[in-house]
């Protein structure tokens, strides 16, 4: 289209938050409720995704700066703490349900919330080894 490339890309990189929410607020988080209007939940997404962008771009920054992980390594690496991030904070905050604080006490809320804090100290464990080897 002879777009600049910095703006087609900011473009699709909004395209695919615009397209994530929409699949995550009929599918993913659908049959709970919400606590917020649409307009909310879609700010909100988009604070989770810009999370998300941060800890993949910080990542894959530490984990290839000095040649420490192959790239597609360290992009796994970097793509699963996102993940993780961005299921969490979307389940909590951008989609929280109704009874969402009684509903984080419950013992598979408690083991997801463990589960979760695990994966992101594995991946933060993994990018300090491989800065300092």
């Amino acid at each position: 289209v002879g777009m600049p490339t910095v703006l087609a890309s900011l473009l699709a990189t909004e395209a695919a938050v615009l397209s994530n929410f929409a699949l995550h607020d009929r599918w993913t988080f659908g049959a709970r409720g919400y606590r917020h209007g649409l307009g909310r939940r879609l700010l909100r997404y988009h604070g989770v995704a810009a999370g998300g962008a941060v800890i993949t771009v910080s990542l894959l920054t530490l984990l290839t700066a000095r040649d420490t992980l192959p790239l597609l390594l360290a992009n796994l690496v970097a793509i699963a703490a996102a993940t993780l991030w961005n299921y969490s904070a979307s389940a909590r905050w951008a989609w929280a349900a109704p009874g969402a604080a009684r509903a984080a006490r419950s013992p598979q809320a408690a083991r997801l919330h463990r589960a979760i804090a695990i994966g992101m100290a594995t991946g933060a464990g993994v990018a300090l080894f491989a800065l300092t080897a």
